[in-house]
């Protein structure tokens, strides 16, 4: 009788107290402080004054713009502790670009190093001699990767933080296609603020976030440009479900290289 390796191991380790050594996650981030400026700063608890108890938490624990994010469940865990992130450390990035800051938690830990050489953040990346390269390597970590929280965090930050990097240095950039007679994007001289979508006498309006700039390559063509990779997406995204592409004759506004799978009407 043969035995997969899988159940093997449960047999082996499951109910006997023998636990196998969890790998920890490590995520390499490489910059070169040529191009790139990193600020960090690192709060207390206690200076942290955000706090939000009448918020309700979504699904995501990701949210910039409070230093205290309350998690679903129990207001403590197994160990006692607050079942709350507490967002004490920024990273502010500045590129030729534009200038990025981003928080992470107290619990994640934050290196630069270069050929075994660690740097403190808090002094500032600069160079150290005229040998110096420039080139480090942002190291991120957590203390426990078998906690879902904490892996989903180093996960989802480091993506971010990359993101971040690339907006800073090149920025980010998405487009819309109006396909359609009579279907055409209008930018307002008088008003940069707004966007205006016009299907054959219809006219819809779209508020421009101050994080993000449009430009007209065509009546047909537009470009949604910004530093921060998520914003630019989510308000393509909304310009996008204005006038999604109709399933039958094709015609609305396409979001980058999405396809759209066109429906035939059955013959009676």
């Amino acid at each position: 009788m043969m035995f997969s390796g899988n159940i093997i191991s449960r047999r082996l380790f499951s109910g006997t107290g023998l636990l196998l050594k969890p790998v920890n996650i490590v995520k390499n981030i490489h910059i070169n402080i040529n191009e790139l400026s990193v600020n960090y700063l690192k709060k207390e608890k206690y200076e942290l004054f955000k706090e939000y108890d009448d918020w309700i938490p979504t699904k995501s624990a990701i949210n910039q713009d409070r230093d205290i994010v309350k998690l679903k469940g129990p207001r403590y865990d197994k160990e006692g502790n607050e079942n709350k992130l507490f967002f004490t450390q920024v990273l502010t990035l500045k590129g030729k670009a534009g200038e990025l800051s981003m928080k992470f938690p107290d619990f994640m830990k934050i290196k630069c190093i270069n050929e075994d050489k660690e740097y403190d953040l808090l002094e500032g990346l600069k160079k150290k001699d005229e040998q110096d390269n420039g080139r480090r390597t942002l190291n991120l970590t957590v203390p426990d990767s078998t906690n879902k929280i904490q892996k989903s965090m180093l996960v989802t930050l480091s993506t971010i933080l990359s993101n971040n990097i690339e907006g800073v240095l090149d920025g980010h950039l998405a487009y819309l296609r109006f396909v359609g007679p009579g279907c055409r994007f209008i930018l307002p001289e008088d008003d940069k603020t707004k966007l205006i979508l016009k299907k054959g006498t219809a006219y819809y309006n779209s508020t421009v976030p101050s994080d993000v700039t449009l430009e007209l390559k065509s009546p047909t063509f537009l470009l949604v440009k910004g530093l921060d990779l998520q914003r630019v997406n989510v308000y393509a995204n909304s310009v996008h479900n204005m006038i999604k592409p109709d399933p039958y004759k094709g015609a609305g506004i396409y979001f980058n290289d999405r396809e759209y799978l066109k429906k035939v009407k059955s013959g009676k």
